[in-house]
Order: C-alpha cells, then sequence, then structure tokens
C-alpha cells in the first residue's frame, strides 16, 4: 500500500464500477496528504472510513466538513447524497 505524501494524491481502488454515471467524488485531506476517492451516493461515512483507515497508520481520527463546519463520526446514518457530500466535497482528517 502506498503511503500518504504530499505531493501526490493516493486514489484507492474502490468498489465503483468503472464507467458508473453516478459517482460521489471525495478529497480526503490530511496532514500528510491527499486520498481521492470515488464512491457511490447510497454510500456511507462509514465506507469513506474503511478507505481512509489503511493510510492513517493505526492512529485514530474523525473526517469532518469546513463548509459547513462540521464532524462526521463513522456511525453517522445516511447516505453521502442524503448527507449533503454528493457530488462532490472536500473532507478533513482531524486527529483525535
Amino acid at each position: 500500500m502506498a503511503k500518504l505524501n504530499a505531493n501526490e494524491p493516493i486514489v484507492p481502488k474502490t468498489h465503483v464500477p468503472e464507467g458508473a454515471t453516478s459517482v460521489v467524488k471525495l478529497r480526503i485531506r490530511s496532514d500528510g496528504g491527499n486520498i481521492m476517492l470515488n464512491l457511490l451516493p447510497t454510500d456511507s461515512v462509514s465506507a469513506v472510513y474503511k478507505y481512509v483507515r489503511p493510510y492513517m497508520e493505526g492512529k485514530k481520527f474523525e473526517l469532518c466538513t469546513n463548509f459547513p463546519a462540521k464532524v462526521y463520526e463513522e456511525s453517522v446514518s445516511g447516505s453521502l447524497k442524503d448527507l449533503g457530500l454528493a457530488p462532490s466535497c472536500v473532507m478533513i482528517v482531524k486527529l483525535k
């Protein structure tokens, strides 16, 4: 697995099929670098945590947005679309 670095974003392979027309594009920003995720609008925030966690090297973290300022806990219910994170969003990793 690639390590985060400030020079190039990491784009992990997700479960989204190639050619999917309805995709949520997420940029996850951390101190170590950026992760670019393509997920489905019906996915939950726990799916975002699933793809980000391997890059956090065991550190506890939470995901939040700046505008509006909000923390998205892993257990939050609702789809990315329902939570207003579609069609694209920037989320920030905040270490606990």
